[in-house]
């Protein structure tokens, strides 16, 4: 009588760990995907950074050819003012020189903000990368830490089973290997 009631009580427990083990699992499971949330927040974050970085080179551009533009207008009153034709050699260097001039300035700009940009791509690309990783590796713990709880249930059953006499029907009808590939899904039928 004794010895059904303890093996009750083993029975119970090792249900209870097997039970706790698969919280445990889960628990970490869902923090995985929160941690692949947060990874994947923070790529969509970058991506749009990148965005308006891109966006601010072109309007920096866009303002300084208009500056450009306003300066060249500007050689050409001061050419005009100062009694030199605008058709002559001097005024005509002048004149390009300062549109050539704006039209750098407005590159540069523009490849400094496009360099920014690309730098919060590669950003938002790296945290994509790690929140994919982050969700495989969340997977794989997962799949890993089910399995284990599992077998170590089936072990415990197996010395339940053994201190109540039924380890020589356990060794001989395979019973532990049965439920084990069941378990798992190797069984070929």
């Amino acid at each position: 009588m004794c010895t059904i009631l303890t093996t009750g009580i083993e029975a119970a427990l090792t249900a209870a760990t097997i039970f706790k083990g698969i919280q445990n699992a889960n628990t970490q499971k869902a923090y995985g995907r929160y941690q692949t949330e947060v990874l994947s927040a923070k790529a969509q974050e970058m991506k749009l950074k990148a965005k308006q970085e891109y966006q601010k080179g072109i309007e920096e551009a866009r303002k300084q050819k208009l500056d450009s533009i306003l300066k060249v207008n500007s050689v050409k009153a001061k050419t005009a003012a100062s009694n030199i034709a605008l058709s002559s050699e001097t005024a005509q260097y002048i004149v390009e020189d300062e549109k050539q001039q704006g039209e750098l300035n407005a590159l540069e700009t523009f490849k400094s903000f496009k360099q920014n940009s690309d730098s919060y791509m590669k950003s938002a690309q790296d945290y994509y990368d790690k929140a994919v990783l982050n969700s495989y590796n969340t997977q794989k713990t997962y799949k890993k830490q089910i399995k284990s709880n599992i077998v170590s249930g089936l072990g415990e059953a197996v010395s339940i089973g053994t201190g109540l006499g039924f380890a020589n029907n356990f060794m001989h009808t395979g019973v532990s290997g049965y439920v084990t590939k069941k378990a798992f899904g190797l069984l070929e039928r």
